[in-house]
């Protein structure tokens, strides 16, 4: 198990205490401190003098993936588990993870979770967007290239299928989606998925942690998918528009965030790909001219468009149910 650590010592222990305390109890806890500057290194180095299934390690800050690729070398059980340093899990977590992992003969298994704010446990609400059963390699390449549906805190793999397809890919342009490129890697060599419906871990919603940072968390996502983009795997038309999807999410974000001229660029680079169909002509134009509304422009589109959908759809609905439902002559 393990806990890539950077400048945590707000709610370390909490997600120590949560492997711990896990029904299995037969595990080790690999903590790799990416070069932390404040009591990291003090809190872990208390909880193991209470417990010696801790084993930390300590390098130069050099990213999240790194972090793992250092935790997995040291580990020496044969399954691996990864928990980042403001997360939960829950106690059985693990034990039923296994026990469905030994029936199924899978290399990955993931299940869903709660999402909670701060500390307040009791805010939580279930909010990932997985899926359930098992799936071949190619099916689920094809499901992670729409969305990533593997909450990395959630993932026990094999270790022997991760030495298959090498180490986590540190280049920083992946930095935060390090893991989503990883379950695409496994998917593309054929491993076999499992998605439980189970909620076995608690994800931490708070100000400072990475994921905030919308923009850089969908440029990552861009570099991952541009780094799988030449699968046969995936269709061209699911190809085309999860890249419209994407961009439009990214271009938006840096909207939001007055980066006006990335939100051009990023247009261009959607119309590039997409060609000169005429709502993209209409929103590079938008975003040209009236670039601090253009959020709320496209909003009040959607919103216009939605309604006038059900206002002619709801009477057709009607009379073709009048239809069916008048008795024959």
């Amino acid at each position: 198990m393990i806990i890539p650590a950077y400048n945590g010592e707000r709610y370390i222990a909490q997600s120590i205490r949560s492997v711990l305390d896990q029904t299995v109890s037969d595990l080790e806890l690999i903590i790799v401190d990416d070069g932390s500057t404040d009591r990291t290194a003090e809190i872990v180095a208390e909880l193991q003098k209470t417990d010696d299934r801790i084993r930390c390690f300590r390098q130069d800050n050099s990213g999240q993936a790194a972090a793992r690729n250092a935790g997995i070398s040291r580990s020496r059980g044969e399954l691996i588990a990864f928990l980042d340093q403001d997360d939960l899990w829950i106690q059985n977590k693990l034990e039923l993870q296994i026990k469905e992992m030994n029936k199924s003969q899978v290399d990955l298994i993931f299940s869903n979770g709660y999402v909670f704010t701060g500390g307040d446990i009791k805010s939580e609400v279930m909010l990932f967007p997985t899926v359930e059963g098992r799936f071949s390699g190619a099916e689920m390449f094809r499901l992670l290239f729409m969305q990533n549906r593997i909450p990395v805190l959630t993932a026990l793999v094999r270790k022997e299928a991760l030495s298959k397809i090498g180490p986590l890919d540190e280049d920083p342009r992946y930095q935060n989606s390090d893991d989503y490129d990883l379950w695409l890697r496994l998917a593309s060599h054929g491993a076999d998925f499992l998605g439980l419906p189970d909620r076995l871990v608690r994800y931490r919603s708070h100000p400072g942690q990475a994921s905030k940072d919308k923009v850089r968390m969908l440029v990552a996502e861009l570099a991952v998918l541009r780094k799988h983009e030449q699968t046969e795997l995936v269709n061209d038309e699911d190809k085309s528009r999860r890249f419209a999807s994407l961009y439009g999410d990214l271009i938006l974000a840096r909207v939001d965030e007055k980066r006006f001229d990335e939100a051009r660029a990023c247009m261009r680079e959607l119309r590039l790909r997409q060609g000169l169909k005429p709502t993209l002509l209409a929103r590079a134009a938008l975003l040209k001219l009236l670039p601090g509304s253009y959020r709320g422009i496209l909003e009040f589109v959607h919103r216009t468009q939605a309604s006038l959908s059900y206002r002619v759809a709801r009477p057709l609905r009607y009379a073709w149910r009048g239809t069916i439902d008048r008795p024959l002559s």
